[in-house]
């Protein structure tokens, strides 16, 4: 086994541990904190490591689950200082590095799906569509929120998006990785359900804190 792929497999296994006990933790000091901490940096780690695995099987619909799951991670810690008053609000060199980077990937998934699904008429050709459509919105958001001053409370809500999206992602990758096959035509199943459940969660908690 190429040993960046196992790095990726341990490491992210412990991520996904880490995420889920952030978002069954009660949002304060304590595993909430920690978990969310631990996540968030294997989560980059494993991501590393399995971008050049990635990029050498030529693996698109990995690729466009990276590209999201990266931005919604950096730009979900990025909102937490903001929360705190450690970060600047308006955006600098990484915001904007980040940003394009995924745009790229965006327009690349967009681009492979089109032709894809022209090719075969399979549904994970849409699955990459949706990715593209999905990073697109978080880009989307990003630019608005740049061009106007935003609230604490604002950025509270942008970090639980952005990270319950990066735990879905998570969840996808392992579900895709240790199931493929088991539903046969049904597979694009994998790469949506995870996402759906993580927005309705993080809707959930938005409400719960009186930010939607």
């Amino acid at each position: 086994m190429d040993p960046m792929i196992a790095v990726h497999g341990a490491v992210g296994a412990v991520a996904l541990v880490a995420g889920l006990i952030a978002a069954l933790s009660p949002k304060r000091a304590g595993s909430h904190v920690w978990a969310g901490r631990i996540f968030a940096g294997l989560m980059l780690v494993a991501l590393v490591a399995i971008a050049v695995p990635i990029v050498r099987r030529s693996n698109v619909f990995m690729m466009g689950l990276g590209a999201v799951a990266w931005f919604a991670i950096v730009e979900g810690w990025r909102a937490l200082r903001r929360y705190r008053g450690s970060l600047d609000g308006a955006p600098n060199a990484v915001d904007y590095t980040v940003a394009a980077l995924t745009a790229a990937a965006a327009l690349g998934l967009a681009v492979f799906g089109v032709l894809g699904l022209a090719r075969t008429g399979s549904p994970l050709f849409g699955v990459c569509l949706a990715f593209a459509w999905l990073a697109g919105s978080l880009l989307r958001a990003a630019s608005q929120r740049w061009r106007r001053e935003v609230s604490r409370e604002e950025w509270l809500a942008v970090h639980i998006g952005h990270m319950s999206g990066a735990l879905g992602a998570a969840i996808t990758a392992a579900g895709v990785v240790n199931l493929e096959g088991v539903f046969g035509s049904m597979q694009w199943v994998l790469w949506v359900a995870p996402t759906a459940v993580s927005a309705l969660w993080a809707r959930r908690v938005l409400r719960a804190r009186g930010l939607v």
